[in-house]
C-alpha cells in the first residue's frame, strides 16, 4: 500500500476510534435526532470552510454539482448509520464488538456486491481471507 494511502488510512482509523468513543459516551437523555443534527451542523460548516479554502471554485456551483444520486444515497447511509449506532450503544451494545460485528456484515455484503454485481474478479485466497476476517470477528464478538 503506497504511503499516501496508509496516512489517508490512519486518519480513518483515528476517525472511527474517536466516533464510537463519542457515541458510546452520548449521554441517553439526549434525543438522538437533536444530536445529529447538532453534528451534522458542525460537519457542515467544517466541510464548507475546507471547500472555501481548497479553493475548488465557485462555492454554490460545486454544491449543485455534487447533487447526485449517490450523494443522496451517501446522505441516507450516513444517516442510518449514526442513528443505527447510537441506538445500538444506548441499548447495551459494547465498544469493543458493535463495531466489529457491523463490520462483518458489511465485509460479507461489499465482497458479494464486488463479486456479483460489479464484477470484480474474486479469488479463492479472498474468499478464504474474507471468510477467516469474519470468523476472527464473530469469535472476538460472541465471548464463546
Amino acid at each position: 500500500m503506497p504511503t499516501r494511502s496508509l496516512v489517508a488510512l490512519a486518519a480513518v482509523i483515528l476517525a472511527q476510534v474517536v466516533y464510537h468513543v463519542a457515541q458510546k459516551l452520548m449521554p441517553s437523555s439526549l434525543q438522538p435526532f437533536a444530536v445529529l443534527s447538532v453534528v451534522y451542523a458542525l460537519a457542515t460548516l467544517a466541510c464548507l470552510a475546507a471547500l472555501l479554502v481548497g479553493g475548488a471554485g465557485p462555492l454554490v456551483a460545486q454544491l449543485r454539482a455534487s447533487m447526485v444520486l449517490p450523494t443522496l444515497a451517501l446522505a441516507a447511509s450516513v444517516v442510518g448509520i449514526e442513528v443505527g449506532f447510537l441506538l445500538l450503544y444506548r441499548l447495551g451494545g459494547a465498544l469493543s464488538s458493535a463495531y466489529a460485528a457491523s463490520s462483518a456484515g458489511t465485509v460479507v455484503i461489499l465482497f458479494l456486491i464486488a463479486a456479483l454485481w460489479v464484477r470484480e474478479p474474486v479469488t479463492a485466497r479472498q474468499m478464504t481471507g474474507v471468510s477467516l476476517a469474519v470468523l476472527g470477528i464473530w469469535f472476538a464478538t460472541t465471548g464463546r
